[in-house]
């Protein structure tokens, strides 16, 4: 199975930290055990680990970091994938800002609308006494 189905199946909103396999145990496909990334990130083309998402998982590592040197993340899941000769990399994808700003713009839209929703529902108890909804 490729790293991008696995984390769709079974990791959710977990960090990870990815190994290859080596004779005797595994080694960092990064160098350094701070590095490591939101599971989602590989799916989206996004953080340290996004050129692995079809590279095959081979299992996961049950690893001790005691004595390691700064934040080591010992909550991190080590899932160990196969070594590619020729790694394929991907390019970040970038948040799409304009998109961001039409979003906040049709927000401020609705709430304007509910806003006049709300006065004329207040204007409709008082001159009836009633509300319309």
């Amino acid at each position: 199975m490729k790293l991008g189905e696995f984390i769709k199946k079974f990791s959710h909103n977990n960090l990870i930290r990815l190994h290859y396999k080596e004779k005797g145990g595994n080694r960092l496909v990064l160098e350094d055990w701070n590095d490591v990334s939101m599971d989602w990130e590989v799916n989206k083309a996004k953080g340290k680990f996004r050129h692995y998402v079809n590279n095959e998982v081979l299992g996961l590592a049950s690893i001790l970091l005691y004595g390691t040197k700064g934040q080591s993340y010992p909550e991190a899941i080590n899932i160990v994938i196969e070594e590619l000769e020729n790694q394929p990399m991907i390019d970040e994808v970038e948040d799409d800002i304009t998109n961001m700003c039409e979003s906040v713009e049709k927000m401020k839209k609705l709430f304007k609308f509910l806003g006049w929703l709300e006065q004329q529902r207040i204007n409709a108890m008082i001159h009836t006494g009633k509300g319309f909804y």
